[in-house]
């Protein structure tokens, strides 16, 4: 099985040690590093019904430099982005953590060296891990697109289909339409401060309240005030991280980002100034999805300027499904999107 690091953008093969550990040197100080790997479901290996995406199971992170060492614990609330919960083996009860096969290791947890470094994984593999399992056309067509809320429903839509993209600023969070407005147009000014970054939480996650949204996170620790500093401390380098991440991923345009909105009051002049928000920041393209009206049939697309669609849904599928119907209405814009831009248009 190959498992590659991408280092700010850079691919990387580590070595491989006799005793399973994978090293390689980095040059301190580096923005983001990811662990790539190959990746599989176990359902489609037998009779399980786990439907997550498993790439390599990480039991230990170290860095060395110049005889000093730091070991980076497993247990940390801070492996949010491409890592699953924290697992036990059974058989020795070492903790571990599966990545999804694109998994970034936390920034708050590099080190403060500068030069070159020595950081060490200790990884393991399961049967299905060694190859990727081939993507189905639903999964390949929502591969383009990036949420930009209001809530999760894209998100679950294309994990139903196996994809699972690097942890973006507002794929598991819920805002609203002036909420977001707001945020493009000050480019998330302040994200990630202490003083307007609250923790709060249900009976099943953490959610990390801020000015332009509200983040789920499934990370595990005590609900009692360390755990809640401990995710207020890691939350706050991971926002700023994310809205850095998305601010890059704007002006790159690589996908079509995708705001979802069950407020009928966000009509076309709304969309057009989300839009221009977007457009302020790089030259992304948007789809607007809304409820249909008594004019518009379910499934529909709409191209309202270059780069600018709306879409409209019979209902919004949260948290279940069928989510064929999310498939088949950004398989239409995908088409008109690359059809319009193969005839160079503009507006």
């Amino acid at each position: 099985m190959v498992v590659s690091l991408l280092i700010d953008d850079l691919l990387k093969q580590p070595e491989t040690w006799p005793d399973g550990q994978l090293r390689i040197r980095v040059r301190l100080p580096v923005r983001e590093i990811r662990l790539i790997s190959g990746f599989a479901r176990p359902m489609d290996y037998g009779d399980s019904d786990d439907w997550r995406r498993l790439g390599v199971a990480l039991l230990s992170l170290r860095w060395e430099q110049g005889g000093a060492t730091i070991d980076v614990p497993i247990e940390s609330s801070a492996f949010i982005d491409g890592f699953d919960h924290l697992e036990l083996d059974a058989t020795d009860g070492v903790p571990f953590r599966w990545t999804n096969g694109d998994a970034a290791l936390p920034p708050s947890l590099f080190p403060p060296w500068r030069g070159e470094t020595l950081l060490y994984l200790n990884v393991k593999t399961w049967v299905g891990s060694s190859a990727q399992t081939p993507l189905r056309w639903e999964a390949r067509t929502l591969h383009a697109f990036e949420s930009l809320g209001d809530n999760c429903e894209l998100a679950l839509a294309q994990r139903h289909f196996g994809v699972e993209l690097p942890l973006s600023l507002l794929r598991w969070s819920g805002t609203n339409y002036e909420k977001l407005v707001r945020g493009l147009e000050c480019r998330f000014e302040g994200l990630g401060d202490l003083d307007t970054t609250e923790v709060t939480w249900d009976s099943t996650d953490y959610r990390l309240q801020t000015p332009y949204f509200q983040m789920h996170t499934t990370v595990i620790e005590q609900r009692d005030a360390a755990g809640v500093a401990e995710i207020l401390r890691h939350g706050c380098v991971t926002l700023r991280l994310l809205r850095r991440k998305l601010l890059r991923d704007i002006a790159d345009a690589r996908r079509i980002f995708v705001f979802r909105s069950a407020d009928p009051a966000v009509a076309h002049p709304e969309m057009r100034r989300l839009h221009a928000a977007l457009r302020a920041i790089g030259p992304a393209s948007l789809l607007c999805v809304t409820q249909q009206g008594p004019d518009q049939p379910s499934g529909v697309v709409e191209r309202l300027a270059d780069g600018l669609y709306a879409g409209y849904l019979e209902k919004f599928v949260i948290p279940d499904g069928p989510f064929d119907v999310w498939a088949t209405l950004c398989s239409r814009v995908l088409n008109l999107h690359r059809a319009t831009r193969s005839q160079g248009y503009q507006e």
